[in-house]
């Protein structure tokens, strides 16, 4: 997906880390924010980094299936730092300063 921020064009999310994937980008059902879900496919720790090009992210914190808050997560220059175990799903909630979706 890409979404037109000004007049450059960036990708809505970037994920970085081995054997990491993000299988679900959406907004949250029950506030203002966005639920990404990140699976590691791999069998050792990883830490995946989110970014989402063109919005900065206020907080973030992993949450359960049911997208209620758990903990919070590190946010460095505007990149969520998502802990993951091996064959692990994590749901993350972030709030960005453009409101969500």
């Amino acid at each position: 997906m890409v979404q037109k921020v000004g007049a450059q064009e960036y990708p809505l999310a970037v994920l970085r880390g081995d054997s990491v994937v993000l299988v679900q980008l959406k907004a949250a059902e029950f506030n203002d924010r966005l639920i990404a879900r990140v699976v590691n496919h791999g069998a050792a720790n990883v830490v995946a980094e989110l970014t989402l090009p063109g919005r900065g992210l206020r907080s973030a914190n992993r949450c359960d299936t049911l997208e209620q808050p758990l903990d919070g997560l590190e946010i460095v220059d505007n990149t969520v730092m998502i802990p993951l175990a091996p064959h692990a799903i994590a749901t993350v909630e972030l709030s960005v300063a453009d409101g969500g979706a």
